[in-house]
């Protein structure tokens, strides 16, 4: 009977230890079916993730690029205006002395023509009282002058 038990334990044995080996190669089989459904949702989830991530990050590094480059450019703009507006502004001094000086000196000019033109004969009462005041038109038109040449350089003052 010792051998009897013994084979049907062997057997008992065996068959558990099949049912296990069966049973365990029928998870593995499920399992394995359900984790390429679950892979594919997960990588799909990834790549998704990553490239959201990587476009996140070139939109960051384009507009950092945008920004330090609209910096310099603005940067740039305000130098040459600066040096441009240094350039009009003596130009338009040179301008306005050159303009002054011509139309004193014209002044003085046509103030020594009608000096000279006058009568010669005149006595000399007359010339100093005519040469007096031609003298007082050619200083008025210099003072006039003068108060045009402050109002440039007020407004000049003013546009700054």
């Amino acid at each position: 009977m010792g051998i009897r038990k013994e084979t049907y334990r062997r057997r008992r044995c065996s068959n558990l230890k099949k049912i296990i080996i069966v049973s365990l190669l029928c998870m593995l089989i499920v399992v394995g079916s359900f984790y390429p459904v679950f892979a594919d949702e997960d990588i799909g989830g990834m790549v998704t993730d990553w490239l959201q991530q990587k476009t996140d990050e070139a939109i960051q590094k384009v507009d950092e690029a945008i920004l330090e480059e609209e910096k310099e450019q603005t940067e740039r703009l305000r130098k040459a205006l600066r040096v441009k507006k240094q350039e009009a502004e003596q130009k338009l001094n040179h301008t306005a002395d050159q303009e002054i000086t011509a139309r004193t000196e014209e002044l003085e000019h046509y103030a020594d023509e009608l000096i000279k033109s006058l009568n010669k004969k005149q006595t000399e009462e007359n010339q100093a009282a005519i040469k007096k005041e031609f003298e007082a038109i050619v200083k008025e038109a210099k003072g006039k002058m003068e108060d045009a040449s402050v109002l440039h350089d007020e407004h000049e003052e003013f546009g700054k």
